[in-house]
């Protein structure tokens, strides 16, 4: 009975300890699989560019992402923009364009996915320029020989840059010679002053570009009438004494040539004793 005994003793203690190993491998197990992950699709590399990356609102701005890249045996099948001011585009091939209408600054991002389901993604910011405001102050009607002013120094740029003013006082007029009428520079000054030395309806321009290379164009008329004169006509008598003597037959002559500042051209005069 006791040599019985002690080998159900033996046994259990051998099924324990095997129970103990099979629990140790399970928890081995379970310990190993959190700690890897299961290998995902081969990602791409995405890669972006721009043409430029300041512009002037209402201008095109080109995206280049044609070299991203993928692992071999896989694909690049699709490029998603995202140009940061709601506007949204998938294309097949690495390049697109936008044009964003708003000043700011946008942040476009692109997603590139390959043909195993991998995806990869890049960001650029962009600087969009808003263009100078003009205020510009001008007399419309004048009169030949008056003087008028232009004065555009009230104008403005939104991101506060410093601005520069170029007139073209006569758009008919191609005062530099190069073939175009129209873009003359008679003046770089915020105001001008210029004198009016003939009749007629003038067009001239200003432009105002700010430290970013964007312009504004604004034009202006000038209606120049000639000038209306009202004579008075004043009858003026010249009386020239004479006590001389005369005999039958003799006379006596009298000119007069007046001076510059005088009104009277000239005066002759012959007296004749008949």
């Amino acid at each position: 009975m006791v040599f019985g005994g002690e080998i159900m003793r033996g046994e259990k203690r051998s099924m324990a300890a095997r129970s103990y190993c099979l629990a140790i491998i399970v928890l081995a197990s379970v310990l190993l699989s959190g700690c890897t992950n299961p290998i995902g699709p081969p990602e791409p590399t995405a890669s972006l560019t721009v043409d430029v990356d300041q512009i002037n609102s209402g201008e095109p701005i080109n995206f280049d992402a044609r070299e991203s890249s993928t692992p071999d045996a896989t694909v690049i099948t699709q490029f998603s923009w995202d140009f940061g001011d709601g506007s949204k585009t998938t294309t097949t091939q690495g390049l697109t364009n936008h044009v964003y209408s708003t000043p700011g600054t946008y942040e476009a991002s692109l997603i590139v996915e390959n043909d195993r389901g991998g995806t990869d993604e890049t960001h650029w910011t962009i600087h969009v320029n808003a263009y100078p405001v003009i205020e510009l102050l001008s007399q419309p009607m004048a009169k030949v020989g008056e003087s008028i002013t232009l004065n555009a120094e009230g104008s403005s740029d939104p991101e506060g840059g410093v601005l520069a003013w170029a007139w073209d006082l006569d758009l008919s007029d191609d005062s530099d010679g190069d073939g175009d009428s129209r873009n003359d520079v008679d003046s770089s000054a915020p105001s001008i002053t210029m004198l009016l030395n003939k009749s007629g309806e003038f067009e001239g321009a200003v432009v105002v570009t700010d430290d970013r290379g964007a312009s504004a164009r604004e034009a202006f008329q000038i209606n120049v009438s000639t000038r209306t004169w009202q004579v008075t006509w004043e009858q003026q008598r010249v009386t020239e004494d004479w006590d001389g003597y005369l005999k039958q037959g003799e006379s006596w002559t009298y000119s007069h040539v007046p001076g510059i500042a005088s009104r009277l051209m000239e005066v002759n005069a012959t007296l004749t004793l008949t």
